[in-house]
């Protein structure tokens, strides 16, 4: 799914694919019709930290919250805070567990695998993760620079 705006905008490529019968999420953003303004590159970086910090928190016994409140120390900016999202991935690209949200109180396991995705003012980053005993591995390669497309 490629969701595009005018010229300037950011354009959401969200990629799902199997291997072996188990789903893969990956989504980036990449902007278009030129370089990037000052505030995009702001927005990006906030991101990134923030998507990394949420990866960084996946570990046996953490919950949704806890993705989402590393998430926002690492973006520095409560009024910027990005959106969390972190959902179970296997067989399908959405299933339980539901991380994130009102009243969700799940925690990971070892083995689980989960998308964390950040979004924020237009940009999303999203990654399928695997939860292990030392906490996450990344299941995905993408770099996660900004792109542009012009």
């Amino acid at each position: 799914q490629v969701t595009y705006g005018p010229s300037g905008d950011p354009a959401v490529v969200d990629l799902r694919g199997h291997q072996d019968g188990y789903a893969c999420v990956l989504t980036r953003t990449v902007l278009t019709g030129g370089p990037p303004t000052a505030e995009a590159r702001e927005t990006h970086t906030l991101l990134c930290a923030a998507q990394r910090a949420a990866v960084g928190a996946v570990r046996p016994g953490a919950s949704g919250a806890d993705l989402e409140r590393a998430a926002r120390e690492a973006a520095g900016h409560p009024a910027d805070s990005p959106r969390v999202t972190a959902y179970g991935v296997g067989v399908t690209g959405h299933e339980p567990p539901y991380l994130t949200g009102p009243g969700r109180t799940h925690s990971l396991l070892p083995g689980m695998c989960v998308v964390v995705a950040t979004a924020a003012h237009g940009t999303r980053l999203a990654e399928t993760v695997l939860c292990t005993a030392e906490g996450a591995v990344r299941l995905n390669t993408a770099s996660d620079a900004l792109l542009t497309v012009e």
